[in-house]
């Protein structure tokens, strides 16, 4: 089990290296012609290992590419919205966020005071014990004056 030194990188992809730290004494038989077999496990320790704050080549590729796909998306909306401005005159630059409630129209006030006449308002205790009282498993629960 030679020993070979390892990169951990900031996208967390780990490289170990092809020459090893440290020789075991399997390998060092085989080196010297004593062994018959190389030495072909790979181990890495916690003293030789590095962390490396930036990407493996892979990830900055990926990135770079991305980027690039990002920056090309760009382009084409200003175009589109250069175009849209020259034909219609207007359009918006950035996401408006509207308040649904702002939005809505209030009812008039007198719409407001028949609904009012149309529900008469129940006492919120009086209530809860109805509904508790018309469920199926009513039978076990201590409500209202059954005590």
């Amino acid at each position: 089990m030679c020993n070979h030194s390892k990169t951990i990188f900031r996208c967390n992809h780990v490289r170990l290296s092809e020459k090893p730290v440290r020789i075991c004494l399997v390998q060092s038989d085989y080196i010297s012609g004593v062994g018959s077999e190389a030495c072909d496990e790979v181990r890495s320790h916690p003293l030789i290992t590095v962390r490396q704050p930036s990407e493996c080549g892979y990830c900055m590729d990926k990135r770079i590419r991305l980027d690039q796909t990002l920056k090309e998306a760009r382009a084409l909306i200003a175009g589109v919205k250069a175009i849209l401005k020259g034909s219609y005159g207007m359009v918006a630059d950035e996401v408006v966020e509207v308040d649904v409630d702002a939005a809505t129209e209030e009812a008039p006030d007198h719409e407001a005071e028949e609904e009012r006449d149309i529900v008469p308002e129940l006492d919120p205790a009086q209530e809860f014990l109805r509904k508790k009282l018309a469920a199926k498993d009513a039978h076990l629960m201590m409500l209202g004056n059954q005590i």
